[in-house]
């Protein structure tokens, strides 16, 4: 399955992304309460930048509960939760987020 070739062909840079301090951090439940933050709101910068692709993908899908999902599953857990304190839509990228957008 394509699935499969493309995880045999890139597990270097997955075993690499796995071994990360934030991600480890992540998994294990040490990473601090503003460092995920920033990461909800960098994240939240970023989905913004793909809109039009999700309203694309709701047009034309089957199944466009799924895709609606994830934004209010967001959107729930930003609202009255830990990253309420953080102005989501008002992120902007960081400075080591800034160059994969040029």
């Amino acid at each position: 399955m394509l699935h499969d070739a493309l995880w045999r062909s890139n597990l270097d840079l997955a075993r690499s992304c796995l071994a990360h301090p934030f991600v480890q951090a992540l998994g294990d439940g040490s990473l601090s309460a503003d460092r995920f933050r920033g990461f909800v709101a960098q994240d939240t910068f970023f989905l913004r930048a793909f809109q039009k692709a999700y309203a694309l993908a709701l047009a034309r899908s089957e199944d466009a509960e799924t895709i609606a999902g994830e934004s209010a599953d967001r959107d729930r857990w930003c609202s009255g939760g830990p990253a309420e304190a953080t102005n989501l839509m008002g992120a902007t990228p960081s400075g080591g987020n800034r160059l994969p957008m040029r």
